[in-house]
């Protein structure tokens, strides 16, 4: 499942697909952040016929 973490007031999103762990830089708001972890769970949620959420 996928985890929010924070280093050095980043914010990362880390979740394990396929055997892989995969980390990936969110930003500094902590909103953002929570609203981008909520569309990763769902994407892993719903059938993959939806594109994975693309994030800066």
């Amino acid at each position: 499942m996928a985890t929010l973490r924070r280093r050095n007031n980043r914010y990362y999103l880390d979740w394990r697909q396929d055997g892989k762990r995969h980390n990936k830089y969110v930003g500094k708001d902590k909103k953002l952040a929570e609203l981008a972890l909520k569309d990763l769970i769902l994407y892993f949620r719903l059938p993959l016929s939806i594109d994975m959420p693309q994030y800066m």
